[in-house]
């Protein structure tokens, strides 16, 4: 069930009870299909993401209030995936 919850997902706190359906209930598999995303739609997701949090940090990267904070993730770890996504702090940051 927590597996579950992770992959239907969409940002914010894990909420258990959309991998349920109404008392507890496992949903049906035609609406766990139409909340899949492709791998496009999760990259695209992804990459807006990286943008909203440089810009909340104001391109910062590293540090506190940085965005691979706000992420939860290594900046390490962001700047690759900003790399592979070309994106650059200081676009982000609409410097």
């Amino acid at each position: 069930m927590i597996e579950r919850a992770v992959i239907i997902s969409q940002g914010g706190p894990l909420r258990v009870d959309l991998a349920l359906g109404p008392c507890g209930k496992h949903l049906n598999p035609a609406a766990v299909r139409a909340s899949v995303l492709s791998k496009q739609e999760m990259q695209r997701r992804e990459r807006e993401n990286i943008l909203k949090a440089l810009e909340q940090s104001k391109g910062k990267i590293y540090g506190p209030d940085g965005a691979a904070q706000i992420l939860g993730m290594k900046p390490t770890t962001l700047t690759s995936r900003m790399k592979k996504m070309r994106i650059t702090s200081s676009k982000a940051a609409g410097t």
